[in-house]
């Protein structure tokens, strides 16, 4: 990141870019990133644990990015499994989170004191943006806690649960798009149960091997209808990429396939359920915070979706009932998360380009529309939430207004429409 901050953003002659083609603006000279620092607890002779973090600062902005998950290092590991929820006072007063996050959280601040007292001193005079994947979301997550009275913009992918919902309840005015790519395993964890016990104490070193086990049981109890306790609940507001299926019963005249049957109509009839699926990319807090504040707006565009039926789709603190089963495959940023982002923005820019996601979408759209004219053959349920989902959807085309009638942020993004392309959708 130091070659990208220092190199290419300083470079006028390209646009900058790291795997996927970035939306830059020009600033003035003045205005530039300055300050660029990488923290990693394992260098030197003291180093220790995983955890990586670094910032970058303007006199007006300052965006702090953690590292997730790295599969060959024991100690990011041992922060993901440990799953224990722990009082946090030097977090949030009366708060509860998980142990494995804390740690790893506190181990960076205690080795770089000096940089995060940098950061809290001036965090409060810029714009304050954070963010992370995976294991760097929960960290970032613990980190705007720590800077709430600086109103951070927390930005998270695919970032398991942290806090219990008591400490949810009071880090609820913190700005924080949860972006979730569907039946990404790794936001199901820790599981939305109580977990604490005092096995963890009994057994000294062995507590966390013990205390795990007593958690398994509690699972089990809870989810048998056994509630108790302070759950994990999930932070933000949720933007899910999510494969949605459409189903459409059709039935088939076929000879019959044994004598004797049908002497008088020699065909019988077959049902048979052909699925159509699709990748959207919703975000439900646009129909209550921008598209229902406004009636005019409101006839002017779409006709607001039921808050109930939206709530029941993404219910709040929690992952929305997909159509598949987990999947570890749909955590991975490059090749899962970033896709949806980059094609999602080509599209809002550039709406007459000719994409395979549109298409896609236009012959599920279709197959809702058929489907809905058949109610004694399909889920008129499916077809009432795929119709929600759709027009969804079709609100996102008024979140660039305010970019598109800035100049500065305008030329930007015709940059990005010249130069990036259509990546590759996994919809699996």
């Amino acid at each position: 990141m130091y070659s990208f901050f220092n190199d290419e953003c300083l470079d006028l002659s390209r646009v900058p870019n790291l795997l996927y083609q970035s939306v830059s603006i020009d600033v003035p000279f003045r205005e530039r990133y300055t300050k660029t620092v990488f923290i990693d607890t394992t260098v030197g002779e003291d180093g220790e644990g995983g955890t990586q973090l670094f910032y970058v600062s303007s006199l007006k902005q300052m965006l702090v990015c953690w590292r997730g998950t790295e599969p060959k290092k024991l100690a990011d590991i041992a922060a993901d499994g440990t799953f224990r929820p722990i009082p946090c006072p030097d977090i949030i007063l009366g708060g509860r989170g998980d142990k494995g996050f804390l740690d790893a959280f506190n181990l960076a601040k205690n080795k770089s004191s000096s940089e995060f007292e940098w950061i809290e001193q001036n965090a409060i005079s810029r714009e304050l943006f954070i963010c992370g994947h995976s294991l760097g979301g929960a960290l970032a997550l613990i980190h705007s806690a720590t800077l709430k009275d600086s109103k951070p913009c927390l930005y998270t992918y695919g970032m398991p649960r942290v806090f219990t919902a008591s400490t949810i309840k009071i880090l609820d005015p913190i700005v924080h798009y949860r972006h979730v790519n569907d039946t990404d395993s790794v936001t199901s964890v820790p599981p939305e149960f109580e977990l604490d016990n005092k096995l963890y104490d009994l057994w000294g070193p062995y507590g966390v091997v013990y205390g795990f086990i007593g958690s398994i049981f509690g699972m089990d109890a809870q989810a048998a209808g056994i509630k108790f306790g302070d759950p994990y609940w999930h932070h933000g507001d949720i933007v899910c990429f999510f494969k949605v299926e459409q189903s459409l019963v059709k039935y088939i005249d076929r000879v019959t396939p044994l004598i004797g049957m049908g002497i008088n109509n020699p065909y019988m009839k077959i049902r048979e359920v052909l699925f159509k699926k699709c990748k959207l990319y919703l975000v439900p807090d646009l129909n209550n915070q921008i598209f229902c504040k406004s009636g005019d707006e409101q006839k002017a565009f779409l006709k607001c979706l039921d808050a109930k039926s939206i709530e029941r789709y993404f219910p709040k603190n929690t992952n929305p009932d997909l159509d598949s089963i987990t999947n570890p495959i749909n955590h991975l940023m490059s090749s899962q998360y970033l896709p949806y982002i980059n094609n999602q923005l080509l599209e809002l820019i550039d709406p007459q380009r000719d994409l395979n996601r549109k298409r896609v979408r236009e012959a599920f759209s279709k197959q809702v529309d058929e489907s809905a004219k058949l109610s004694d053959s399909v889920s008129v349920d499916e077809v009432a939430r795929n119709k929600s989902f759709l027009t969804l959807q079709s609100m996102l085309s008024k979140t660039l207004d305010i970019s598109t009638t800035d100049t500065t942020w305008n030329n930007s993004l015709a940059r990005f429409k010249h130069i990036a392309k259509e990546e590759y959708e996994n919809n699996n």
